[in-house]
């Protein structure tokens, strides 16, 4: 199909950075104590801001971008291309805001799916803060063996005498697995523990395309140019190549689309758009091939892989019990300024505000969970509807139509710098009422191995003298060319 939306407008590498590096970051272990030092270097201090009112550091008139469910899904085309305006829209909110809010619908299914997973949550935490909590049964939180990586875990914890407290879950490999561990059965049923896995599987599979969409952006203008090579010289040099016989996913084979030879009477015009045409299936293709082999969505590919998935969901619950007079801060930093090694973090907006989110170059902290209820509003004033609900007013809730995207350690590496990780932390209002949360890790699959022809078409040739934001993530995918995404995994970890 010809394709007539305007071109994308990719934003370049962020080309400034709070970190200055010399030499630039080339080694694994470089880029992790690169994402320290962002989150050491992210500003301090916390205010006890809520969902409404005027007392916010993100202004209102800001336009935080919203995409819906519909268009993620939709984003891939019949044509096996990527839909261009969706793509410019995820590259550029990640790139300018390190977040991306996800509206799945008023009345949609999946907004009542995670209204679900929000009562198996309230329900959970109940239980553990109830009179008779030592009479629950939960492993304690600790190695997750059959998960593929010594960092992984599972079980529940509580840290500062009861301020954080999390249940690490996890999923059987499988198209019906198991929420881990099993006697969170015993706590909260059997129907809450089906709604966790529910929820699980639909926040992975928005993550999914989130990575699918920003991994093509990335090769787009690589495998153009590539395709522009191969039919002005007519170059088939890869026909040979097992290892690289890709067959794109409208069903027509990229190697014998690329032998196309221009005639004397075809203009430039139309051999470039053939080359573009070619060059976005490609990056599509591979895209799509990275997510189905990389990422740990919990289904198994290969007969040797963990029975366990390697991505977690998290349920948390934040309180600040801080009594104490001479303590006069109104909020305080709950869970600190950090990192995820994941490819992307989905975060289900919460009733209860406190999700903090910081941009390098912006200086201060932003609520995205905030924008997304000013979205709600305007939504509903624009229908002549009250805006001044309580959280058990509506059925479902307002925040449960919300999901937040985090680009991920794992994300800055396979875009090579377009999109970098998001900083991130929590805070709690001093006294006031506790944070649940409940994210999705979606991590890669520790046996898989990382194949940079396969994947990135062999054209990762960036300037290996790194770009301005110190770090060369080109560089570093080529050196890790081979590995396992375990040890990749690890090695950024520390």
């Amino acid at each position: 199909d010809k394709i007539t939306e305007p071109a994308p407008t990719v934003p370049p590498p962020p080309t400034t950075t709070t970190i200055a590096t010399t030499p630039p970051i080339t080694t694994l272990q470089e880029l992790g104590q690169h994402f320290e030092q962002r989150c050491e270097g992210s500003p301090r201090g916390a205010l006890p801001e809520k969902y409404s009112g005027t007392q916010s550091s993100t202004s209102d008139k800001e336009d935080y971008g919203i995409i819906s469910r519909d268009e993620l899904v939709e984003a891939l085309m019949d044509n096996g291309m990527e839909n261009r305006q969706v793509l410019s829209k995820v590259m550029n909110t990640l790139s300018s805001q390190s977040c991306l809010i996800v509206d799945m619908g008023e009345n949609s299914e999946h907004t009542r799916i995670m209204s679900n997973m929000w009562q198996a949550t309230e329900h959970f935490f109940a239980e553990m803060n109830s009179e008779t909590k030592d009479k629950v049964v939960i492993p304690e939180m600790g190695l997750a063996e059959g998960a593929g990586s010594k960092f992984a875990v599972i079980g529940y914890r509580e840290y500062d005498d009861g301020d954080m407290q999390f249940l690490e879950t996890r999923l059987e490999r499988g198209p019906n697995g198991k929420l881990l561990p099993k006697e969170i059965e015993n706590v909260i049923g059997s129907e809450h523990a089906q709604n966790v896995e529910q929820s699980t599987r639909m926040m992975t599979n928005i993550g999914r395309d989130v990575i699918r969409i920003v991994t093509a952006a990335s090769l787009e203008e690589d495998f153009v140019e590539v395709s522009k090579k191969r039919i002005s010289d007519t170059e088939t040099d890869n026909d040979d190549d097992e290892e690289y016989q890709p067959q794109s996913i409208s069903g027509l084979s990229f190697l014998d689309e690329s032998k196309f030879e221009p005639t004397k009477e075809e203009s430039v015009e139309q051999v470039t758009s053939q080359a573009e045409t070619l060059g976005r299936q490609r990056a599509s293709h591979a895209a799509f091939s990275l997510v189905r082999d990389l990422v740990d969505d919990g289904m198994q590919i290969s007969e040797d892989e963990e029975f366990m998935n390697m991505s977690p969901h998290r349920l948390c619950r934040y309180t600040s019990h801080k009594t104490n007079p001479k303590n006069k801060r109104p909020a305080e930093e709950l869970f600190g300024a950090h990192t995820d090694t994941s490819f992307v973090t989905i975060v289900p907006v919460a009733a209860v505000s406190g999700f903090e989110t910081t941009v390098d170059d912006d200086g201060r902290w932003i609520r995205p969970e905030y924008m997304a209820r000013l979205a709600w509003e305007a939504e509903r004033r624009s229908k002549g509807l009250d805006t001044e609900l309580n959280e058990n007013d509506l059925t479902p809730p307002w925040h449960c139509r919300y999901v937040l995207v985090l680009p991920g350690e794992m994300m800055q590496l396979i875009s090579r710098d377009y999109v970098q990780t998001c900083v991130h932390r929590v805070v709690a209002v001093t006294g006031g009422k506790s944070r649940l949360s409940a994210p999705v890790l979606l991590r890669c699959r520790p046996s898989a191995k990382l194949n940079v022809k396969r994947y990135f078409g062999g054209q990762n040739q960036d300037d290996d003298e790194g770009g301005e934001s110190g770090t060369d993530c080109g560089v570093i995918l080529r050196q890790a060319d081979g590995m396992i995404m375990g040890d990749i995994h690890d090695a950024l970890q520390g």
